[in-house]
C-alpha cells in the first residue's frame, strides 16, 4: 500500500521534525516493512514515507533522493508501463542503481521536468520536491485512486496520503467548494505546484 507525509514551511523558521515523525506514525500501517525521514530544516522541507515493498525490496527506498541532494521523490501507487518507460530511458545512455519505479520517475523528472506526468500509465499519488528549482509538485493519477490530501495556508503546505496525519497537526475545516467538487465530479479538480 505504501504511503507518505510532508510539511514544508515556507518560513523556515520552526522546527517540524517532532510533527513529520508523529504523522508517520500515524500511517505506519500502510507500509510496515521500513519507515524512513528526509529532514532539510535548512529549508524547512519534512518528509516521511512508510513502505510496503513490492519492487527491488533491497534497493528502492524512499524519500528517494539523488547525489546532488537537489530532487527528492516520494511515490505512492503503481506505474504500470515503468519498465517500457525504463528500457526507453536506458537507450538513451541512462543508468540504473535499482530496479523500481521511483528511480525511473526521477529519470523522467530529470529529462521532462513537470511534463514526466503524461508519460505515467498507471495509478499514483507523486511529490518532487525540486531544492534548485524551489518547487514543490504534488499529483496524482487522472482518477484519484492512490489518495493525496493537502492543507495550505500562506507559510504551511501539509501533505499526506491520509487526512489523519494532516488534521494531527492543523485543526482543519471544510473547503465547501472542494465538497461541491467531490460530490458532483467525484474527485476534487485541482492540480497544485507550489514555491518552497
Amino acid at each position: 500500500m505504501c504511503g507518505f507525509v510532508g510539511i514544508i514551511d515556507n518560513r523556515k523558521n520552526q522546527d517540524y521534525s517532532s510533527q513529520i515523525k508523529s504523522m508517520l506514525r500515524i500511517i505506519n500501517h500502510r507500509g510496515p516493512d521500513e519507515e524512513k525521514l528526509c529532514i532539510l530544516q535548512d529549508i524547512g522541507v519534512y518528509l516521511g514515507f512508510a513502505r510496503l515493498s513490492m519492487v527491488d525490496i533491497e534497493k528502492s527506498s524512499q524519500p528517494y533522493v539523488n547525489s546532488s541532494k537537489q530532487i527528492i521523490i516520494m511515490f505512492n501507487g503503481e506505474i504500470y508501463n515503468y519498465k517500457e518507460l525504463r528500457s526507453e530511458l536506458k537507450q538513451v545512455g541512462i543508468y540504473f542503481n535499482t530496479m523500481g519505479e521511483v528511480e525511473v520517475l526521477y529519470q523522467l523528472y530529470q529529462m521532462y521536468g513537470e511534463n514526466f506526468l503524461s508519460k505515467l500509465d498507471g495509478m499514483f499519488a507523486i511529490c518532487v520536491i525540486d531544492v534548485k528549482a524551489n518547487k514543490c509538485l504534488l499529483a496524482r493519477d487522472h482518477f484519484g485512486i492512490k489518495p493525496l490530501y493537502y492543507y495550505k495556508n500562506s507559510d504551511v503546505i501539509v501533505f499526506s496520503s491520509e487526512l489523519t496525519p494532516i488534521h494531527s497537526v492543523y485543526k482543519t475545516k471544510i473547503d465547501r467548494m472542494s465538497m461541491e467538487l467531490l460530490f458532483s465530479c467525484r474527485f476534487i479538480l485541482r492540480f497544485y505546484v507550489s514555491t518552497l
